[in-house]
């Protein structure tokens, strides 16, 4: 009798405690994105390190109007006033003409690194955006919890992370290694919001996150953790909109998706929860090109509706003499600078030459230091995907 009752409060107190377990599970990613309250600070903190005017009522303002932030700001200013008038004006121009205004809203951004930049950009209606890369999220940026002295001091890790993508439109993994996380504002999370900020979006919330099992927990992992579990991945979520607009969602994931990594079934099985994506791929150092990556490919060529890549990205004769696939070609073919030069890809160039739609206007890929260079995109539709598309937006 004294064990049945024994037993009997051991059960009471787990149904007890779990009960009043808090849910570790994300919402249903078909649920509409939300947060749980408004939060103006990571705005506020977005503003701040973007070098764009923060509200006076922030206690960041007082630190604006000091001579030290006012270099910065100036010299971000002039960097993305050089980077926005030669490259992105010249893609909203290009995207406005040469690619579909409707398209699935769910994006999908393999090897991204932090450039949220680019998918906003030839996807500017898109909702919920998933990147991933090696890069490790870093903190949360917080200025006022740094010492007062560090506040500014912190500052100047972020133009040094960001100088070679304003100079020359894409990430190198190594140089990222670098500088990436050097200072408080120069984490994979910082330059996300940096770039959000600039381009005019509202930040309403930013939180890690985790994938666990194929499925999204609410917190944070360690480096520690990782290294420990190994099939977990850590990320962070950012909460964002424009002025008028419903809230949209980005999620960066830093992972090995090397086939032979802990991490990719993990990573595969919670993408395969996402309904159907668009997808950009760009400067993705042709790892897709070798079997080694060959789960992520495969991946890619099942979830996407829409594919905009450079070379670097699916090797072509996915693409060509398939019925599933309708190609659109832009811009000169050049064969890939000398760190790849084994990935040379005469089909893609005969047909670049043959069907291109003429001279691309803006930077995309590799290219730096070569005065030659010139620069190219495909733009990939999977056969019957609008069609779906429209059906799916009748309902």
């Amino acid at each position: 009798m004294k064990t049945i009752f024994t037993g009997m409060i051991i059960l009471l107190t787990t149904i007890t405690l779990s009960s009043c377990k808090p849910k570790a599970y994300v919402e249903n990613i078909k649920d509409p994105i939300k947060i749980s309250k408004k939060i103006n600070t990571y705005n506020d903190i977005a503003k701040f390190i973007a070098g764009v005017p923060v509200s006076k009522s922030s206690k960041l303002h007082p630190y604006t109007q000091l001579i030290k932030y006012m270099k910065y700001k100036s010299k971000m200013e002039k960097s993305w006033k050089s980077f926005t008038t030669i490259n992105i004006s010249n893609m909203l121009k290009w995207r406005k003409k040469q690619l579909p205004k409707n398209y699935n809203k769910t994006i999908f951004y393999p090897f991204s690194g932090p450039d949220i930049l680019h998918g906003t950009v030839f996807y500017p209606n898109g909702t919920d955006f998933i990147m991933f890369g090696l890069e490790p999220t870093g903190p949360i940026p917080n200025p006022l919890a740094l010492p007062t002295k560090k506040i500014l001091h912190h500052l100047k890790g972020l133009p040094i992370a960001l100088n070679f993508i304003l100079r020359h439109n894409f990430f190198v993994t190594k140089d990222m290694q670098k500088e990436i996380g050097a200072t408080n504002y120069s984490s994979i999370t910082g330059v996300l919001m940096f770039f959000l900020a600039r381009r005019g979006y509202t930040i309403h919330d930013i939180k890690s996150i985790t994938i666990e099992k194929g499925k999204l927990l609410n917190k944070k992992t360690t480096r520690l953790q990782v290294k420990k579990f190994k099939t977990i991945i850590p990320g962070v979520e950012i909460i964002f909109s424009t002025n008028n607009d419903d809230y949209r969602r980005l999620r960066y994931f830093s992972l090995d998706i090397a086939n032979n990594s802990k991490q990719v079934d993990n990573f595969i099985s919670y993408v395969s929860l996402y309904p159907q994506t668009s997808t950009i791929i760009k400067s993705a150092s042709y790892l897709m090109h070798l079997k080694m990556f060959s789960k992520i490919r495969n991946v890619i060529l099942q979830k996407s509706n829409y594919i905009l890549q450079d070379d670097s990205g699916i090797p072509y004769r996915f693409f060509k003499n398939k019925n599933n696939w309708k190609v659109s070609y832009h811009g000169k073919y050049h064969k890939p600078i000398t760190p790849f030069k084994y990935f040379l890809q005469k089909d893609l160039k005969n047909a670049i030459s043959k069907h291109t739609t003429g001279k691309l206007p803006f930077r995309y890929g590799y290219g730096y230091g070569y005065k030659t260079i010139t620069y190219h995109v495909i733009f990939a539709t999977k056969h019957n995907s609008n069609k779906q598309l429209n059906d799916s937006n009748k309902k």
